[in-house]
């Protein structure tokens, strides 16, 4: 469930309405016209006078039930007024008189839509380079990551995700036709989003740099080789997710002291080990790969153990 301080009404998705089975209110028509951040409109079912318990209190509210993709609801300004809710964004808690919620934080990375400038015809099986322009206000020569929305593939094309930077509110990206026919897409079609980059970083040694955030900041985490993937993988089968990720910061911290398959052993003189043998005796054995028979058998049971 997702709390919107900027949509003015509360809204649940068609699923999760049919899951109230008998008890779910009848829909009434909705005059009102939802939009996706998109600015695509959103398909409405209806509305209806739905109980909503929090703690110990039930509230009466009147919400929209319409197709919200993935969401399973939207909590808007409008039910947020009604519980005297106050929103505490850096502690991630929402305070009503009588009770609190902690909230999960969640980051979105795309920062613009991107729609087609003018009307283009993909010739088949040709890739194109096309000119797009974003639906909101972008940094001049910022980069950001240009990745479908789904739009192409219903007309049967393809788009590679890539980097660009923003020049004017242009960006240009590639979409490939491999049909037999031609494809027709008119001006202001939406084709893509635009997602934030965190940051660049070059390969070093064919080994490769990765980024990924942590709270409230990002930390580069570079891949591990092939031998301490398969150590990790195997180590972590049996942990907790936090134990999990502790084996794999040692792995990473003393990455350096793992012997590679094509590397040897070696061997250091900064440590010294010492067997306690107590008062016994120095014995002296024959140089020989033979034991006898009886001494065989201990030797196994105690090697076994």
């Amino acid at each position: 469930m997702l709390v919107d301080t900027g949509s003015v009404a509360t809204v649940i998705s068609r699923k999760v309405y049919d899951t109230l089975g008998s008890n779910k209110p009848v829909l009434q028509t909705c005059a009102n016209t939802l939009c996706a951040a998109d600015g695509g409109p959103l398909h409405v079912y209806g509305q209806a006078l739905f109980s909503i318990k929090l703690g110990k209190k039930v509230y009466e509210h009147e919400i929209i039930v319409a197709d919200l993709g993935g969401l399973s609801g939207i909590v808007g300004l409008d039910f947020l007024e009604l519980i005297f809710a106050v929103l505490f964004v850096t502690k991630g808690v929402l305070k009503m008189p009588d009770n609190e919620l902690w909230l999960h934080h969640e980051v979105d990375n795309v920062i613009a839509h991107i729609r087609l400038s003018e009307n283009v015809i993909i010739p088949s099986e040709t890739e194109m380079i096309i000119k797009g322009i974003v639906d909101r206000p972008v940094k001049y020569g910022w980069e950001g990551i240009v990745e479908s929305d789904g739009s192409v593939e219903k007309m049967g094309l393809l788009m590679p995700k890539s980097l660009v930077k923003v020049k004017q509110d242009e960006i240009l990206f590639s979409v490939l036709n491999s049909g037999s026919e031609y494809v027709r897409l008119e001006k202001g079609y939406p084709v893509a989003t635009l997602e934030m980059v965190f940051g660049v970083t070059k390969t070093d040694n064919n080994r490769v740099n990765s980024i990924r955030e942590t709270g409230n900041s990002l930390e580069t985490i570079e891949e591990l080789p092939e031998h301490l993937t398969d150590l990790l993988e195997q180590s972590v089968k049996h942990l907790t997710k936090e134990e999990g990720e502790q084996a794999e910061k040692l792995i990473r911290e003393f990455s350096d002291s793992f012997v590679g398959p094509k590397d040897k052993l070696g061997r250091t003189d900064l440590v010294k080990h010492y067997i306690d043998t107590g008062d016994a005796k120095p014995i002296k054995l024959p140089l020989t790969g033979r034991l006898p028979r009886g001494q065989k058998e201990v030797v196994l049971r105690w090697t076994q153990c």
